[in-house]
């Protein structure tokens, strides 16, 4: 981000990015929100060796149900575990285990657009608390697999916690790479937003990316990730690329308009 730039904009070599983090940022400062750490512990739980049980807050499954000394968790239908993963998925996950849990999807990226990841965000509602207990059993993969045999050790597989996940809404933000989904931020909400207020707020948008001349007034937009700038008000009448502009600057860009010497500044 240079000093001419909105919070959310990057100079990306010869390109103009929107960060999906910064964005975040933006949505997380304009509404109310309040942490959600249980429901974030439950996202981070998962390591390779933690399976994540929920539970009815007031009746967690006895310890010999979770067969520590097995080496490998008990079977989906003895007792049910679930993974964190996309927001829909959670709650499809948790409606099939007898909770109440719905899920509302509120914005994602298409492909012609300027983020640099592609985001999600959603809201989880749980009608209902939930407990989790997370039990760790090492190396359980290679136990399926056959790769080891041996008993585990006395000790390694082990009940970690167990936590309650409060009844409420959840704002939910995350991005995908390359097929993989990351959640970012959880906050609690009170209110659940709809599409039109999320975009509204300054600095969410990545279809587009304005510019405007601080010493003449002239204003471009690009559109659709395209990196060509076309004129939309003030003097300038000409259309310019940001590879170009960008070769000789790489933190201020000139005006375009052959009789201004003002800096641009861009705002998403």
């Amino acid at each position: 981000m240079t000093s001419n730039c909105s919070r959310a904009i990057r100079f990306d070599n010869d390109r103009i990015t929107i960060n999906a983090e910064a964005t975040f940022q933006n949505l997380l400062d304009a509404i109310d929100t309040a942490p959600a750490r249980e429901l974030s512990r439950f996202w981070k739980a998962e390591n390779g060796a933690n399976v994540l049980f929920p539970h009815r807050p007031d009746s967690p499954p006895e310890t010999g149900r979770f067969r520590l000394n097995h080496g490998v968790p008990p079977p989906h239908y003895e007792l049910p575990s679930i993974r964190p993963r996309e927001v829909w998925g959670i709650a499809a996950d948790l409606r099939g285990l007898g909770f109440e849990a719905q899920s509302m999807h509120l914005l994602t990226d298409t492909i012609n657009t300027y983020i640099d990841r592609y985001r999600d965000i959603d809201v989880l509602t749980l009608a209902e608390p939930i407990g989790i207990t997370i039990a760790a059993y090492p190396f359980w993969g290679e136990r399926v697999l056959g790769f080891i045999t041996d008993p585990p050790e006395p000790g390694s597989c082990r009940i970690v916690e167990t936590f309650t996940i409060p009844a409420g809404h959840y704002l939910c933000c995350g991005t995908s790479r390359l097929g993989n989904h990351v959640l970012d931020h959880v906050r609690r909400i009170n209110t659940i937003p709809d599409r039109d207020q999320i975009t509204a707020i300054p600095g969410i948008g990545a279809e587009e990316i304005r510019a405007r001349c601080r010493n003449c007034d002239s204003r471009w937009t690009a559109s659709g990730g395209s990196q060509q700038f076309r004129p939309e008000a003030g003097p300038s009448k000409r259309t310019w690329d940001f590879a170009k502009a960008v070769r000789s600057n790489t933190s201020d860009i000139a005006c375009p308009h052959r009789s201004c010497d003002g800096q641009l500044t861009f705002t998403n």
